[in-house]
């Protein structure tokens, strides 16, 4: 075998050759693309390894004329991880393959020139075979005409036989799946592909497959669509061993593509008819990814169901303050915001009604008397969330800008908007203080100057507001009320709540 390799940088040509050393492969290097050319009219290469960035010609250059002066030659892309896009992009000029510099091995390089080396030499006697570019095209293609019933599963396993698709053909007794959503995938391929959507979901896959068959050689991926995969983990009937490695591919696509992912994990099967039906069945589970937090992990028996729907005028009649004298008037607005992100939290409705829930919460608030911007309308109207946060993020904006900001110092706008994001968790006021960075005596006078109580009967009186609206609103327990709400005692927390409404909890949901 003869093999050229292209790159720029001397310490990584030095390093390449030193992986091959003994390997028997005859070796030439070339410092860009120009000198490459160069080699290649005089000597019979077999495979070329390049870069590509490169001075005078780079490596999609390079790949472009080689196709044109040596269809013959097989190329293997060598690239960064945060080269992906032009990785891609050779591999539609003719490149065959790529190798991450970040993690070939010795074994690895050997490996991948010699099956090259077999494929290049076999090409022109197997017409039809597949490289990896096709193979992964080709599977998720019989994946999508399966999973939607346009063919069988016998009809399947005889296209696979016939195209050597491995995936199909599997004889583990236990396996498990994992659905998987990219977060932000709209943006990160307007940033980084130019709104290419095929260009960016090939990138993503092809790392993705990389770090799960780390764990199992035959583990795949599969693109359902929309930025939603399926991620194949043969073998394995451990949970926790299938959550920490599904918690490595949320690692490395942050780590190497600047991507979060949020997954539900856990999904069991032991035939592919198995498989499919379970996918066909679950796959709805995805939607539910709307109301967690970006790069979450969860099984789908965390997820609750609803008994009853709520009709939100009745919600907010709820939410009414009944003991006006603890809280000024600014100080209920963030609370009736945030009570009603934690209902339709809770509801679990489908995402695409949202946006009427969120205008009959603007006009509840402009009933109120609030004055509702123009900008955060159309913004709301506009904003297509991945996460029911990000409507709330938008609130949150609103709230600083036009309603704290204005009275309100800045440390006691962090303080506030601490508390409503951690009053469901246990923190103590010295929590509060570190997070804004001011010493808790000059804290605490400043918190009762402006909010007219104390820092404790606040967050006290934020958690029987929300206590409240699940008690009216939901069919939770007491207990799974307190516990949302951040108070682990139940008796603690139906003694605060007769100290706020003058009833127990029980008898005031009795009431309604």
């Amino acid at each position: 075998m003869k093999l050229l390799i292209v790159e720029d940088e001397a310490p990584v040509r030095k390093h390449m050759k030193w992986m091959l050393e003994d390997s028997g492969i005859e070796l030439w290097e070339a410092e860009n693309g120009r000198e490459a050319l160069d080699v290649l009219e005089h000597k019979a290469i077999d495979i070329m390894l390049t870069d590509i960035r490169m001075p005078i010609i780079d490596g999609i250059e390079l790949i472009q004329q080689c196709k044109l002066l040596y269809p013959r030659l097989w190329s293997i892309v060598l690239s960064n991880y945060a080269e992906f896009d032009l990785a891609q992009l050779a591999l539609r000029y003719g490149a065959k393959n790529y190798l991450l510099k970040a993690t070939v091995s010795k074994e690895s390089l050997v490996s991948e020139l010699n099956r090259a080396y077999e494929n290049s030499r076999n090409e022109s006697l197997e017409k039809g075979r597949l490289d990896s570019n096709e193979l992964l095209m080709v599977q998720n293609s019989l994946f999508y005409e399966w999973l939607h019933q346009r063919i069988n599963t016998a009809e399947l396993i005889k296209r696979s036989m016939k195209l050597n698709v491995q995936v199909f053909q599997f004889e583990e007794t236990q396996s498990m799946f994992t659905f998987l959503e990219v977060d932000r995938f709209t943006d990160w391929c307007a940033s980084k592909f130019n709104c290419q959507a095929d260009l960016a979901i090939y990138a993503f896959m092809n790392v993705a497959v990389e770090v799960i068959k780390q764990f199992h050689p035959k583990n795949e991926l599969f693109h359902l669509e929309n930025a939603r995969f399926i991620l194949l983990d043969f073998g394995e009937c451990n949970r926790e061993k299938h959550d920490e490695k599904m918690k490595g591919v949320q690692l490395a696509l942050q780590q190497f593509l600047k991507l979060e992912a949020s997954l539900i994990t856990g999904y069991e099967f032991t035939t592919m008819d198995s498989f499919i039906e379970k996918v066909r069945h679950s796959v709805n589970d995805m939607t539910q990814l709307f109301y967690c937090m970006p790069a979450c992990l969860i099984s789908p028996n965390e997820q609750e169901s609803t008994s009853k729907d709520i009709d939100l005028y009745s919600f907010f009649q709820n939410i009414e303050v009944e003991n006006e004298n603890n809280y000024t008037m600014n100080s209920n607005l963030p609370m009736w915001i945030e009570s009603f992100f934690d209902l339709v939290r809770y509801l679990k409705r489908q995402p695409s009604t949202v946006k009427e829930d969120l205008k009959f919460l603007i006009t509840f608030i402009e009933k109120k008397g609030y004055s509702v911007t123009e900008d955060l309308k159309t913004e709301i109207s506009r904003k297509q969330a991945y996460r029911l946060n990000d409507y709330k993020i938008i609130f949150e904006q609103w709230l600083n800008d036009y309603h704290y900001m204005g009275t309100h110092r800045k440390e006691i706008v962090e303080a506030l908007n601490y508390i409503h994001e951690h009053y469901s968790n246990k923190f103590t006021v010295d929590d509060i203080c570190n997070h804004i960075n001011i010493s808790r005596s000059h804290f605490s006078k400043l918190f009762k100057e402006h909010q007219g109580v104390s820092v404790i009967e606040y967050v006290e009186g934020v958690r029987m507001k929300q206590a409240r609206v699940l008690l009216r609103t939901t069919p939770l327990t007491i207990s799974e009320i307190a516990d949302r709400i951040g108070v682990q005692d139940i008796f603690y927390f139906s003694k605060l709540y007769k100290k706020y409404y003058k009833v127990n909890p029980s008898k005031d949901r009795s009431m309604l």
